[in-house]
């Protein structure tokens, strides 16, 4: 069966909040919606995820992370060395950028965003068309897990 993989995940990440909020504008310029792009804060010491307060262009873009990122970023189609790197960015502070294309344009204009945003790392994914739900219990407290996941077809 052949697969269409023009769908494309674009990752990166960000020394902080203000990177991240560039982005955000940046992609919103360029008429992409809060549910293709998802911002995932690392959850452990002095890094907490902002309120919406803080930055409300970053909201509805925010997501709760799944307490077994590299698995779930295996299963999306990464390579493991790179999820583990992602991985270990985050336990950094980092944070974590994702952003869902259509074409080869989106791809250019997500990296076109990062690249003024200074964001580091960043990885094209091919992305699959059989979805595969992460359930809330993978997710630590927080906005509620919103991200589906999606695996190679067999």
């Amino acid at each position: 069966m052949s697969q269409d993989i023009t769908s494309r995940e674009v990752f990166g990440t960000v020394r902080n909040d203000r990177q991240a909020v560039e982005i955000v504008r940046q992609l919103k310029n360029a008429r992409f919606s809060c549910e293709e792009i998802s911002i995932f804060f690392p959850t452990t010491g002095d890094h907490r995820q902002p309120s919406a307060e803080t930055y409300p262009e970053l909201h509805d873009a925010l997501r709760a992370l799944p307490r077994h990122l590299v698995t779930a970023l295996i299963r999306m189609g990464m390579p493991e060395y790179e999820s583990n790197r992602y991985s270990a960015r985050l336990a950094a502070g980092e944070i974590l950028v994702a952003v869902h294309t259509e074409s080869d344009a989106d791809v250019d204009r997500v990296c076109e965003a990062f690249d003024e945003a200074a964001a580091e790392g960043i990885v094209i994914v091919p992305r699959f068309r059989v979805p595969m739900v992460v359930n809330d219990d993978d997710a630590d407290a927080g906005y509620g897990l919103r991200i589906f996941l999606e695996a190679a077809a067999s």
